[in-house]
């Protein structure tokens, strides 16, 4: 999974055993689903070899998102981290049918708001209009089925477009 993190230079991974983990330490725990139900202090993303099975209960609350390790790519992994470190919650408990692939400025979009970039900064860092992107935002939520801009990314990441 180290491996799969290395090319994002904003994500800085370590590995650590579940028995020395202290979790205040961390921003973002990564975890099977065996060790989810170890208690963590911070969010936790699941990795799951089977899609259908639920993390323990006790730990439940902090559990943010469930990937699942057979189908994960590297770029869901990255997208994943960054709405997670953002504080948004991401299931893809159940994956949907595919989704088409996007062009590369709606593929941005995407990947700015799973990093927690306002409108005004995706703007920036684009060099499109605020209102332009406010616009491709709406579109993608439509296209995704989306009813806000934390389900658009937790769509986007389902649908393995970021």
């Amino acid at each position: 999974m180290l491996a799969l993190l290395a090319d994002d230079p904003l994500i800085h991974a370590v590995t650590a055993e579940t028995d020395d983990f202290d979790g205040s330490a961390f921003d973002v725990a990564i975890v099977s689903s065996q060790a989810a139900a170890v208690h963590f202090s911070c969010p936790v993303v699941v990795l799951a070899d089977d899609a259908a099975r639920d993390p323990a209960q006790p730990n439940a609350n902090l559990v943010v998102a469930m990937l699942h390790r057979p189908t994960l790519t590297g770029a869901q992994l990255r997208a994943t981290v960054h709405a997670v470190a953002a504080g948004l919650r991401v299931d893809t408990h159940d994956r949907p049918e595919p989704i088409r692939a996007l062009d590369d400025r709606s593929t941005r979009v995407l990947e700015l708001l799973a990093e927690g970039c306002s409108t005004r900064e995706i703007a920036e860092r684009m060099s499109y209009s605020e209102r332009t992107i406010k616009k491709r935002i709406t579109e993608l939520q439509a296209e995704l089925v989306a009813r806000s801009r934390a389900q658009l990314v937790a769509q986007a990441i389902r649908g393995g477009l970021i």
